[in-house]
């Protein structure tokens, strides 16, 4: 009554079931390292190109006041924070802005005049690209 299965047969079925249970896992591990929540996308951070004089911790904190800081996500076309809700382009002009008034520290000199502010929608990163120029900046002797 012993039914006689071969050994490479045993193998193949012990592979299938390998397969099988590594696809399974993919797929969970997969669902757990998704990032988009139930709220939408999460802002997970910013990246700033461009400066050499300007610090990026001043320019992120002048970014950061606008709203794009932990704790924001985007939701469609709205970027949501803890107290209020923009529209995208509203809030990438407000950050292309705030850039602009970033300052070197201990100083009132803004030598950036010209800013780019792009939102990868996938990822939640915002580039900002400054250009500093200071030819034109008004420093004012006292």
């Amino acid at each position: 009554m012993f039914i006689k299965v071969r050994r490479d047969t045993l193998i193949i079925l012990f592979l299938a079931f390998l397969l099988i249970l590594s696809g399974r896992l993919m797929t969970y591990m997969a669902y757990a390292s998704s990032t988009e929540t139930d709220q939408g996308i999460p802002i997970s951070g910013v990246i700033i190109k461009g400066n050499d004089i300007v610090p990026t911790d001043s320019i992120r904190a002048n970014i950061a006041s606008v709203g794009f800081r932990t704790g924001s996500y985007i939701q469609g076309d709205t970027l949501i924070t803890s107290k209020r809700k923009v529209p995208i382009s509203e809030a990438l002009e407000n950050a292309r802005q705030a850039a602009l008034l970033s300052t070197i520290p201990g100083t009132s000199v803004t030598p950036i005049k010209a800013a780019d502010v792009k939102l990868d929608n996938q990822t939640g990163i915002l580039t900002v690209t400054v250009i500093e120029d200071f030819s034109m900046v008004e420093v004012k002797e006292t």
